[in-house]
């Protein structure tokens, strides 16, 4: 399971609760804290053959961020 840092809280603990109660490891695509963006440098390293469910969310609607869902899906550098 991935997910990302960019989530609230409630969001966030959710993921983790589900992935606690089912044994599943949670990695976290990091926000890049200079333009508050998903950090997508490592995209390849957390989201591989056994990763069942990837869970971003389009835009934050905090800091007004979109997320290149597409490359994500892709997993392209």
């Amino acid at each position: 399971m991935v997910v990302t840092e960019m989530y609230h809280r409630s969001n966030v603990d959710s993921w983790a609760t589900a992935a606690n109660d089912t044994n599943t490891k949670i990695r976290f695509i990091s926000v890049d804290k200079e333009r508050l963006t998903l950090d997508l440098i490592l995209l390849d390293n957390l989201i591989d053959e056994n990763t069942k469910l990837v869970a971003v969310t389009l835009a934050s609607n905090v800091v007004g961020a979109i997320t290149d869902v597409e490359r994500i899906a892709k997993r392209e550098k």
